[in-house]
């Protein structure tokens, strides 16, 4: 079964513009290294044939729906009882060697968090996230600053939720569908030692 999910980028449509490297097979080869962006693969490829949503899944391994995304999309690692929970959820099968090759690879640290494809990049809705940046960047910075002190907010210690909200017009017009993203991230202060070691 899983040498058939491997066979199935020709190319994968959905998610080829991301930039996600076409695996055709896998080997039981010892020297064959499976790569984040295969394990990724597979796993969008099970995720779409057991027609189960993000939300869904996250609720089945008790997760963050968003740390979740980003652990498939190849940003974070994911534990080995979290990985085999997935396995078993999207209903992933194959030799012992192949699931354990799977697993190992989704326990790895990325090399570079961070490093998105180009093509990624120049989406419309990352774009527009980037643009917020732009904009209210300092702003945020300007408060955190009068209101927490001189420092940041951890990108490592914080958790991110995304909901999608519906509300009412209140012209009479069509319900507006919004977006609300929360970032709860831990506050690092800048420490200042003038003690010569």
């Amino acid at each position: 079964m899983l040498k058939q999910i491997f066979k199935i980028y020709k190319p994968y449509q959905h998610f080829q513009h991301f930039g996600y490297r076409q695996v055709y097979n896998i080997s039981n080869d010892d020297h064959f290294k499976l790569q984040k962006s295969d394990v990724t693969n597979v796993i969008l490829s099970a995720k779409e044939k057991s027609n189960l949503t993000f939300a869904q899944l996250s609720d089945k391994l008790n997760v963050n729906k968003v740390w979740l995304v980003s652990a498939i999309l190849g940003q974070q690692p994911i534990d080995e009882d979290v990985s085999k929970r997935l396995i078993s959820a999207l209903n992933i099968e194959g030799t012992e060697e192949q699931l354990n090759k799977l697993t190992k690879t989704m326990g790895q640290i990325p090399e570079s968090r961070g490093n998105v494809n180009l093509q990624t990049k120049s989406d419309p809705f990352v774009r527009r996230l980037q643009e917020w940046l732009d904009v209210y960047g300092e702003t945020l910075k300007t408060i955190s600053r009068e209101e927490a002190g001189d420092g940041i907010m951890s990108a490592i210690d914080c958790t991110i939720d995304f909901k999608k909200q519906t509300i009412k017009n209140k012209y009479g017009g069509p319900d507006e569908t919004r977006i609300v993203i929360t970032i709860n991230g831990k506050f690092l202060d800048y420490k200042v030692n003038h003690e010569k070691n």
